[in-house]
């Protein structure tokens, strides 16, 4: 009786060893060891503003937050206009493109409205053929004038303009 459990002891091992062996040769292990690492800055700011005539008002970069920039325009009679002018750099490494303005009145974040005066925003290039490389720059005109049939006795508009940017850039196909 000892002798049978000793070999159905034995047995068992080597079934076991046999499973062991059979699941290693059918199975394998593939280990990858890597780092992957990303960084990019975007990074897209105004860096000057230019009223097209100094008694029509002033033109600022915000101080606190360069991505906004301030316009302060007066105007002498109804008709009268200027041209605001502003220079936006692309700071960052990410290639961008303009998608959009955003015109608030001065400090908010409402809609710049103002029954007099009209601001007209450039057309945008659709297209996508648009793109402010990392480093390069560009110029943004913008119109202001006060509307002809106006009956106001003055007219003046303080708005900041925001520029809406995206980054510009396609899949990686491998």
């Amino acid at each position: 009786m000892k002798n049978k459990s000793k070999l159905i002891g034995i047995a068992l091992v080597v079934v076991l060893l046999a499973l062991a062996v059979g699941y290693a040769s059918f199975s394998g292990m593939l280990r990858v060891s890597g780092t992957a690492s990303a960084n990019g800055k975007f990074e897209v700011v105004f860096t000057n503003g230019v009223v097209s005539t100094s008694n029509h008002g002033t033109a600022t970069v915000n101080q606190a937050d360069n991505t906004k920039m301030t316009a302060n325009i007066k105007l002498a009679y109804p008709g009268d206009g200027c041209y605001v002018t502003a220079t936006v750099k692309n700071n960052g490494d990410v290639p961008a493109k303009l998608v959009g303005f955003n015109l608030y009145n001065r400090g908010t974040t409402t809609a710049f409205s103002n029954d007099d005066i009209e601001v007209l925003i450039p057309d945008l290039d659709t297209t996508g053929n648009e793109v402010l490389k990392s480093g390069e720059s560009t110029t943004i005109t913008f119109t202001v004038k006060w509307k002809k049939e106006s009956t106001a006795q003055s007219a003046t508009a303080e708005f900041d303009i925001q520029l809406d940017y995206e980054q510009a850039t396609t899949d990686f196909n491998a």
